[in-house]
């Protein structure tokens, strides 16, 4: 294993590692502490742990691939809904519905969990040739990864890859190269190699068939 510092490191201090995911360390002091807890008490079942919301992340992979199995307009109506129960907006699926309307059911899930789902959304719009709205979750991505993340996290890169090439595909260029040139200068700062390594780990995602309009068409890349 090998890891990246975020500061410097004099010459006999000790390291330490979190023993949380790198989406979780964005949550607050207490769903961080009740993540730890779980984490050395596995007999114990994550669903009797009091805390506000879920006691741990719901948009876990096993949702994800559910939702990417959808149709793609049955896949934006149920991530709609899972981001309104996320934010505290829905109550959760099964629940009565007040008369007067839709009531805030007061829980708001994990932060990854509202991330998780905008990339859903993204991905989907995408790929539904809906590019311009996808570039604006794509861009919340960013922001989310570059403010609620520790410095320099590799998502950002992913994120903003993902960006560059929405960004390319409706013609706006000047936003793609500044997406593509902020996430090479991090990659470049965490993994090196400069160009040739960050084409090399990012070539795949041209070849994805996410988008309507295929990149592959010329154009510089």
């Amino acid at each position: 294993m090998w890891f990246v510092a975020n500061q410097d490191i004099a010459a006999g201090e000790e390291v330490c590692i979190s023993y949380l995911e790198h989406d979780i360390l964005c949550e607050s002091a207490y769903r961080r502490n009740v993540m730890l807890t779980l984490d050395f008490k596995e007999d114990e079942d994550a669903s009797a742990v009091v805390v506000d919301g879920p006691g741990i992340p719901v948009v876990d992979s096993e949702v994800q691939n559910e939702l990417m199995a959808m149709n793609p307009f049955e896949r934006l109506d149920s991530i709609d809904q899972l981001m309104q129960q996320a934010a505290g907006e829905a109550p959760p699926e099964g629940e009565d519905v007040e008369e007067d309307g839709m009531e805030a059911h007061g829980e708001v899930w994990f932060e990854c969990d509202m991330q998780n789902l905008r990339i859903l959304k993204a991905i989907t719009l995408d790929g539904m040739g809906v590019s311009n709205k996808a570039l604006e979750l794509w861009e919340k991505c960013v922001e989310f990864t570059e403010t609620r993340l520790p410095p320099n996290d590799e998502s950002s890169v992913v994120v903003r890859v993902q960006a560059a090439l929405c960004a390319w595909t409706i013609g706006e260029e000047d936003r793609a190269r500044v997406h593509a040139a902020k996430a090479l200068q991090v990659h470049d700062l965490i993994f090196g190699g400069g160009v040739l390594r960050f084409r090399r780990r990012f070539q795949k995602e041209f070849c994805l068939n996410l988008r309507k309009e295929s990149l592959q068409d010329g154009r510089p890349a």
